[in-house]
């Protein structure tokens, strides 16, 4: 029998590993004893430490699990501490786009609900000179959301272009709510 090492991995991450072979799953947030070992991770942070492993050992269930686990708490946390886990999305992953996409839908959803303050606005300044990556997939989500705009010829106002679904071929106008995850 094989012996397989993992010893540039934390140790912490690894345990979750092996909870998530025998039951496909695994803890949502690590304990206070666990985050301290990792250095004060966030709980984000952690999700996507985990994605990062799942990646590294091409387990894909892994990997739609944690960025699910990531989204869903993306959506709930306050919005600096989303702004500051990308950062490590783009880090500490190799260009896989499972995660990129996700963390790029919720900026996508709430920016503009955030964008009032100086201090997000400063913190988003920030975030788009260190990671040029996400600014650049932001900006092309963005831009393909405005196409499906045009001006109203009577009042010069926005109207957004119903389209037809490919799966459904239901007329929709796609209306913006939060991702599902």
């Amino acid at each position: 029998m094989g012996v397989y090492e993992m010893k540039h991995d934390a140790v912490v991450l690894v345990k979750q590993l092996v909870d998530y072979f025998y039951t496909s799953d695994y803890c949502d947030k690590l304990s206070v004893k666990d985050t301290e070992k990792m250095d004060d991770i966030s709980d984000l942070d952690y999700h996507t430490r985990m994605f990062g492993l799942a990646d590294k050992y091409d387990i894909p269930a892994l990997k739609a699990l944690s960025a699910r686990k990531f989204g869903q708490l993306a959506l709930k946390c306050s919005f600096p501490e989303f702004l500051d886990s990308i950062c490590d999305v783009y880090d500490h992953i190799s260009p896989a786009r499972n995660l990129r996409d996700v963390a790029v839908q919720i900026a996508r959803f709430r920016l503009p609900q955030n964008w009032q303050t100086r201090e997000i606005k400063e913190q988003y300044d920030e975030l788009a000179s260190d990671v040029p990556d996400f600014t650049k997939e932001l900006l092309d989500v963005s831009l393909k959301e405005l196409s499906t705009h045009t001006i109203c010829d009577r009042c010069s106002g926005s109207l957004r272009v119903q389209t037809v679904c490919s799966l459904c071929e239901m007329e929709c106008d796609h209306a913006r709510s939060a991702p599902e995850f």
